[in-house]
């Protein structure tokens, strides 16, 4: 099925009779919202890469991204707050950690309204993790809440906050709340490495209104980046 073959093709490839290859893929169809095998071919092959035998090891799936970032009124700090909220796929998660690639300086971390029990430094990254009681196994539901603060944005220029999904997930939500009107502020996406204009995706909502910009992404492939840049 990930490849689109049709029921004929998968049986004679398995060596089974159709009617048995209809009923496994019937509960498939239902799972990926699909109404013929070729249209759940990519939704499968997508599932098979983060999950299956063609994995990287993924255990964890997002149903929402969100990624809020408030800047102060003397636009010396910024306000981070990032929440993914999900189920465990497969696997056991014995604890809660994320990493922050920032140049600048942080400070008042929290990881689920807690000082992280461990932080390491790996290479350009820092790494922050909290320890469960016990590990979240599969079915379980999973959530990470980072928030931070950190002095950035105080010299005037082109400036921007982006998310590259990892993880596979249902929705992105990305928002920027401003003290003052920016000069200008824009969204733009980077698929499959090519820059993307974010109003030619189907997918993809940008909106500026007041002080605040907001990004709302429905169902990003793995890989892709989305961005909101803005100058003052």
């Amino acid at each position: 099925m990930a490849y689109g073959a049709t029921r004929t093709e998968i049986a004679k490839h398995l060596n089974i009779s159709p009617e048995t290859v209809k009923a496994h893929t019937k509960a498939v169809l239902v799972k990926f919202d699909a109404t013929s095998y070729r249209d759940c071919a990519p939704a499968v092959l997508k599932f098979l890469a983060a999950y299956g035998d063609l994995s990287k090891g993924t255990n964890l799936f997002y149903d929402t991204i969100d990624y809020d970032i408030e800047i102060t009124p003397d636009w010396a700090v910024s306000i981070y707050n990032r929440r993914q909220r999900g189920i465990v796929v497969r696997g056991e998660v014995p604890e809660i950690s994320t990493s922050i690639d920032f140049p600048g300086d942080l400070f008042d971390i929290y990881l689920n309204g807690r000082e992280p029990d461990r932080v390491e430094e790996r290479g350009k990254y820092i790494f922050y993790a909290i320890n469960l009681p016990k590990p979240l196994t599969t079915g379980q539901s999973f959530e990470r809440h980072l928030t931070y603060k950190a002095r950035a944005f105080t010299e005037k220029g082109r400036k921007e906050i982006s998310n590259t999904i990892g993880t596979p997930t249902g929705i992105l939500n990305m928002s920027v709340s401003f003290p003052a009107p920016p000069e200008f502020c824009k969204g733009s996406a980077l698929i499959n490495s090519k820059l993307v204009a974010v109003e030619d995706l189907p997918n993809v909502s940008f909106r500026l209104q007041g002080l605040r910009a907001t990004m709302s992404v429905t169902q990003p492939n793995s890989g892709d980046k989305f961005t909101i840049y803005w100058s003052y």
